[in-house]
């Protein structure tokens, strides 16, 4: 390594270690460590100039991994008792800002060589982290003033709580990434005619490529929603099938991503999608082979209503007579294979409604029913 880092390290080591070196006040030691950073960096600007571009990249490389120790050591020195002393705590503050400042230039002078996939220095998190709440804040207040809906707002906190990681450490094109991100997506939400709408936030989200698992979850689970408010299995392939078409056409925005070691954001959601229209193409395609085999009718009419039948169905589950890790697709199933004395064709929506309502009255007439069934039992059998 150079002399010139030599003499960086060395200066450091003197103000905190050495007893015995005489110690500069603040702003002499302020001037000397911009000099030696301006020598530094001047060192390296004339010694890569002599470099093969496999060799430049090696030593800014190494130049990178060395600043960045030593910044690293120094800011555990914060927490050390030893450096109470107000002159001392100073100085640490001026080293800490000076190497960052020098990896900054670094990767300001030196791009093609810096190593964008190295973790951020704690300080640097912690600045870049306060720009990006205040930038936030202010997107945040732009929306309420446009006065978007709870929904809308609700995932815009989902997104926010994504991008500042005070405790989870980043890397440098992470940091690029979400300098971006958030400027671009200020810029698509002032395209929109109207009011947004949540899924005018998820696609500009996904064409941003923002792959955050949270976002994931949080698309996942909207469009499980939105499938809940479907009144038959019928309307739920049209939107799945809606989803499917409008993830396919969007346009991507961003050639990056937050993290290149996961999956681009829009393919993820469209393989769930997929998994959806799967699932619900196998529960047809079964029913329609017990059909065609007369081991299952088309429809069982009831004597029961709606109510009585959601009172009935969620009996026999909480009584682990039916076992079904989704009631969603139980709900589908009854719906869709059950009449009643009041309605031909059972909607999801009204069935789900029944099935987690007040019984009411309606308990009565249910259990009237369980007790002819058991008196036959005793009878019979």
């Amino acid at each position: 390594m150079d002399d010139e880092l030599l003499n960086f390290k060395q200066i450091i080591d003197n103000q905190l270690y050495n007893t015995a070196a005489q110690h500069q006040d603040v702003g002499m030691l302020v001037k000397e460590m911009k000099l030696q950073s301006a020598k530094l960096l001047t060192s390296i600007q004339k010694n890569i100039s002599d470099l093969e571009p496999a060799k430049g990249r090696q030593y800014i490389l190494q130049y990178q991994k060395t600043l960045a120790q030593l910044l690293t050591e120094l800011e555990k020195l914060t927490e050390d008792a030893c450096l109470s002393l107000p002159v001392k705590t100073s100085s640490l503050e001026i080293f800490i800002q000076t190497s960052a400042q020098l990896i900054a230039d670094l990767e300001y002078y030196f791009p093609h060589y810096f190593d964008y996939g190295a973790v951020l220095p704690k300080c640097t998190l912690n600045c870049f982290n306060t720009k990006l709440k205040t930038k936030i804040s202010d997107l945040q207040v732009k929306l309420e003033t446009r006065g978007v809906d709870i929904e809308t707002l609700q995932f815009f906190r989902t997104l926010s709580k994504s991008l500042i990681s005070e405790n989870k450490a980043i890397n440098y094109q992470q940091k690029i990434y979400l300098e971006n991100f958030l400027d671009e997506f200020n810029t698509q939400l002032q395209t929109i005619d109207g009011l947004p709408e949540i899924l005018d936030v998820i696609l500009i989200t996904v064409s941003l490529n923002f792959n955050h698992p949270a976002v994931y979850y949080f698309c996942c689970a909207y469009f499980n929603q939105e499938m809940d408010k479907c009144e038959s299995i019928s309307q739920q392939y049209k939107m799945l099938n809606f989803l499917k078409k409008t993830f396919k056409q969007i346009f991507s925005l961003s050639a990056s991503s937050y993290n290149s070691s996961l999956p681009a954001i829009n393919e993820s959601l469209q393989r769930y999608i997929e998994a959806e229209l799967d699932y619900m193409k196998s529960l047809e395609i079964t029913a329609d082979d017990l059909r065609a085999n007369g081991l299952m009718d088309h429809n069982f009419k009831v004597t029961f209503t709606v109510r009585q039948l959601a009172i009935f169905i969620h009996l026999q589950v909480e009584a682990k007579i039916i076992e079904s890790q989704s009631p969603k697709v139980l709900h589908s199933y009854i719906t869709k294979h059950y009449s009643t004395v009041e309605q031909e064709n059972i909607s999801e929506k009204s069935f789900k409604n029944a099935y987690y309502g007040n019984v009411g009255k309606d308990v009565e007439k249910v259990i009237d029913k369980i007790a002819i069934m058991l008196a036959l039992a005793q009878e019979k059998y």
